[in-house]
């Protein structure tokens, strides 16, 4: 197992930053949120423009030399400076479903799109009643000639109100929980009875309930089988679980910890470094790169053709926990500085840190929460049945 990268990814990584410190503005913390949507817009173009949307798409797909450790190492560096997270949810998740599984008229329609950056879409799979569990969900689609009439609610939908589309879950067969009968099925956000309630969340990005009122889904946007939407969840989950912007986010407090450290505080009597908080840094970046190492192994193995969905689980649950452990140090670091705003007088580099310790709340639970990726882990790493979770678990 390689511990390096080639000339090539070593080159293409400094192409990355050099198109980032063109495209991303100065200054630490949040952006205003109509800021943060256009900044968003405008580098994914820089992105399309270039062939780097389809990185990570499978061979016959991707872009020219592209590769799924390019694909990280891209991640990464988005992550590292702070690039909005906007349509992750369609390259990096819609293009690989649709070129797996995806019919040819629905490959004709949506992934030159996609690899543009022009299309943005929305996940469905959160319901009030269906979190990890998704197997819970009770979104219906009742068959009515050549079309599905969608019932249902989905909750945490991230950049619904700006997508043009959404990939979901819903119930085309019998009963009300357990995995089968579920349909994965492509929703075109302008069709009636779609109905978005967005809400504000504790780092100011909004999320949207959607609400579906019968609304009308031609057949032909079924992705896959129908009944075999559990399958292609399954997968979209496995594609998700790399962490590799875990690593990103947490070496881009570390650097600006270890900076603030250095020109303005936590200095004894003697000028030097508090040891504790001096350690707590060390460990740290010994964190962060055990966690980058294990996403980088788990794209070599998928480069390779040896996916493993215990593995992507480990680099998932190691590289989350792992943010919010670095998050929590950084806070401590910075203090009270580490509360201001971008703008702030006071502000300064550690008024970057706040925003990043709020959202690394959350990453323990998408994508499948910890007490998950633990169950996929034992039964099919460690090969522990007794601790096997129904497929829906995840």
């Amino acid at each position: 197992m390689e511990f390096i990268f080639s000339p090539e990814e070593e080159a293409f990584r400094a192409e990355v930053r050099e198109f980032l410190a063109d495209k991303m503005p100065s200054g630490a913390g949040p952006l205003a949120e109509e800021d943060y949507y256009t900044l968003a817009r405008n580098v994914r173009a820089g992105l399309g423009e270039r062939g780097w949307l389809s990185l990570g798409w499978p061979e016959g797909y991707r872009a020219t030399n592209g590769s799924p450790v390019k694909d990280l190492i891209l991640q990464e560096e988005l992550a590292y400076h702070g690039v909005p997270r906007g349509n992750d949810h369609a390259t990096n998740l819609a293009g690989l479903l649709l070129v797996s599984y995806g019919s040819e008229e629905q490959k004709e329609h949506h992934l030159k799109n996609l690899s543009d950056g022009e299309e943005w879409w929305c996940v469905g799979f959160t319901e009030p009643g269906a979190g990890s569990d998704m197997g819970s969900i009770t979104t219906r689609a009742v068959s009515k000639g050549d079309y599905y009439i969608l019932s249902g609610q989905k909750d945490y939908g991230t950049w619904a109100h700006e997508s043009g589309w959404c990939h979901l879950l819903a119930r085309t067969g019998q009963g009300t929980s357990g995995t089968e009968g579920i349909t994965f099925i492509l929703l075109d956000m302008k069709s009636e009875g779609i109905f978005l309630n967005p809400f504000l969340t504790m780092i100011g990005r909004t999320l949207c309930e959607i609400f579906l009122d019968d609304v009308k889904v031609p057949k032909e946007s079924v992705l896959g089988r129908v009944g075999g939407g559990w399958e292609i969840a399954a997968k979209l989950l496995g594609f998700s679980r790399s962490g590799i912007e875990y690593s990103g986010w947490a070496q881009r407090i570390l650097d600006i910890s270890v900076e603030y450290m250095v020109t303005a505080g936590h200095k004894n009597a003697a000028g030097r470094i508090s040891p504790t908080l001096k350690f707590k840094l060390a460990e740290a970046a010994i964190d962060i790169e055990v966690a980058r190492l294990l996403s980088y192994r788990s794209a070599r193995l998928t480069n390779r053709e040896r996916p493993s969905p215990h593995e992507t689980s480990v680099a998932k649950l190691c590289g989350s926990e792992m943010w919010q452990r670095v998050a929590g140090i950084a806070m401590e670091v910075a203090g009270l500085f580490g509360q201001l705003s971008r703008g702030s007088t006071w502000g300064g580099p550690a008024a970057a840190i706040e925003d990043f310790y709020l959202e690394s709340v959350a990453a323990t639970i998408y994508l499948g929460s910890s007490e998950v990726q633990r169950n996929i882990i034992a039964s099919r790493g460690l090969g522990l049945s007794c601790c096997t979770t129904k497929e829906g678990k995840e």
